[in-house]
């Protein structure tokens, strides 16, 4: 099984599929977060959040306080991937073209949920 990365939206976005592949993305994600973060744009991790339901999932014998799941503005998600599509291309990152492709898919998704002010954050599926 792979790890994708994937776009989980607060709402869901009338007649549109906001499905997203991601592997690409969880396959560099750190490499891709360092040229991000050395370059002064946000790394896509830094818009990462997760439920509480699904780390229960993960902890379910656990006594643990939970955080609460953050949203962000896809406005905001969406210049970050912008900024980063411009960096990956301009690149030797691995896995170049299947990284552009994830990020074109990406760019989609937040551009719609822009459109429609629905906040989202980058979930990790395992």
């Amino acid at each position: 099984m792979s790890v994708a990365y994937y776009i989980a939206l607060k709402e869901a976005l009338p007649n549109f599929d906001p499905g997203v592949n991601g592997k690409a993305l969880a396959r560099v994600g750190d490499a891709l977060d360092n040229l991000a973060r050395d370059n002064g744009t946000p790394p896509l991790m830094s818009f990462f959040s997760v439920s509480p339901d699904d780390i229960r999932a993960f902890a379910e014998d656990a006594d643990v306080s939970l955080p609460q799941e953050q949203w962000h503005s896809a406005k905001d998600g969406l210049t970050t991937v912008l900024q980063i599509l411009q960096l990956v291309e301009n690149s030797t990152l691995a896995r170049k073209q299947e990284v552009l492709a994830d990020l074109e898919e990406f760019r989609k998704v937040l551009a719609k949920a822009a459109e429609h002010g629905i906040d989202w954050h980058l979930a990790i599926d395992y």
